[in-house]
């Protein structure tokens, strides 16, 4: 349904499927993703915190809350779990991307600067972060995340 353009359908759909098997990490994701592409940011911080209970040290979960964080602005919450995803998995490039996105939106050019060469050194033609990265250098700023 999600790929169909219906988000809160696929939330529906995956709501019954996850009422068969609440102890599913991946159904909580997934369910997640869908809350958050549909615009239900907060209804997607609490499927993640959920999953978060089940799989504590999954990176892909404390990205996810990271971008989910951001686009309410808080920042801070948002680097913490960019912080703790890029630590579980250091070559988790998108995560490494949404934090390095995170610290120049909390103004710390020097973090995002390191975080964006961070992204280049796991992948050298990443056009995001080479941009942001000369970008910065020159002392600009602007950029997005990605979930």
């Amino acid at each position: 349904a999600a790929a169909r353009g219906k988000p809160r359908e696929a939330v529906r759909l995956f709501s019954l499927a996850f009422s068969t098997a609440p102890d599913r990490c991946e159904s909580l994701c997934a369910m997640g993703r869908d809350a958050m592409r549909s615009g239900q940011v907060g209804d997607a911080l609490n499927l993640f915190r959920q999953a978060l209970r089940i799989r504590p040290k999954y990176a892909d979960i404390h990205n996810l809350m990271g971008v989910c964080h951001s686009h309410r602005g808080e920042m801070g919450k948002s680097v913490k779990h960019l912080l703790k995803a890029v630590s579980l998995a250091p070559n988790f490039t998108r995560a490494w991307l949404n934090l390095a996105y995170a610290h120049e939106q909390r103004g710390d050019a020097r973090a995002s600067l390191a975080a964006y060469r961070r992204v280049l050194k796991l992948d050298p033609k990443n056009a995001i972060a080479s941009a942001a990265a000369r970008r910065l250098q020159a002392g600009g700023r602007r950029g997005g995340m990605t979930a």
